[in-house]
């Protein structure tokens, strides 16, 4: 299952590109021409789509029993209350998804391709392994930096609960908040980290700030994209799923064309 090059589609989404090492130069986009841009583009993709969303399903179904029969083989001796059998179930949890990572990268990375229009394949998505130690850096520093807000959030806000003045207490609680806010910009300002890493071969720090900055600069354009998308990938499922064979193709390309607007063609 593969997509070719194809000349004839005329992108309706001006690429962005790098302006140093850490920056892109400013950018806009229209969140209808992206919409528009991306179905275009489903056009002789969405079998490829579909069928690299199958592979990665029947990857993780294979890994998962193959972790769980090594995981029981090595537990099965040991008492359900022991430590050493609760540490190696949470190790084998942690295996799993380690191994699966780069694939889960590489159903993103076919959409930024394509987005591109680039000849993919359904089994691009197992190209990125070679990348795996910086996907594994950037998700463990990605985790500590959106949990640390979290964290100090839940601070302030127990204090906040145990204060008698109401100003006082108000002001504690105002700032837990921004704190969860911070969460939240975190989250959505990291999504195209991992990429950055696959397609420019960025270190850890500098894919988690490239995208921090880029998307910075249109971060609630970006984020009603994605919810907006999230909306209709809800609604075409609701139809016994049938209308993900043309949602997900088009989701996959939105992303690539998020991507795109931002950092340029892959």
């Amino acid at each position: 299952m593969e997509t070719q090059n194809n000349p004839n589609n005329v992108h309706q989404v001006k690429p962005g590109r790098m302006q140093d090492s850490y920056n892109v130069i400013p950018y806009n986009f229209s969140i209808r021409a992206i919409f528009n841009d991306a179905w275009l583009k489903t056009k002789g993709y969405k079998a490829t789509a579909i069928g690299a969303g199958l592979l990665y399903i029947l990857s993780y179904i294979v890994l998962a029993i193959a972790l769980s029969l090594i995981s029981y083989i090595i537990t099965s001796p040991l008492s359900e209350d022991s430590v050493i059998r609760n540490l190696l179930i949470n190790i084998t949890a942690i295996a799993q998804a380690i191994i699966i990572l780069p694939v889960a990268i590489g159903l993103k990375m076919l959409g930024i391709k394509r987005a591109a229009i680039k000849s993919v394949r359904a089994t691009m998505i197992f190209d990125y392994y070679n990348r795996i130690w910086s996907f594994v850096g950037i998700w463990f520093l990605m985790t500590i930096m959106v949990t640390i807000p979290i964290f100090i959030g839940l601070i302030f806000l127990t204090i906040g609960t145990k204060i008698e003045n109401t100003l006082i207490a108000t002001v504690f609680a105002a700032t837990s908040i921004l704190f969860f806010l911070s969460t939240i910009y975190l989250m959505l300002s990291y999504i195209f980290a991992t990429a950055l890493s696959a397609d420019k071969k960025f270190d850890v720090w500098q894919s988690l700030e490239v995208s921090r900055r880029a998307i910075t600069q249109h971060w609630f354009k970006v984020f009603f994209t994605l919810i907006l998308t999230g909306i209709i990938i809800v609604i075409a499922a609701l139809p016994l799923f049938i209308g993900l064979i043309w949602a997900w193709p088009w989701c996959q390309i939105v992303l690539g064309d998020l991507y795109r607007v931002m950092f340029g063609d892959s």
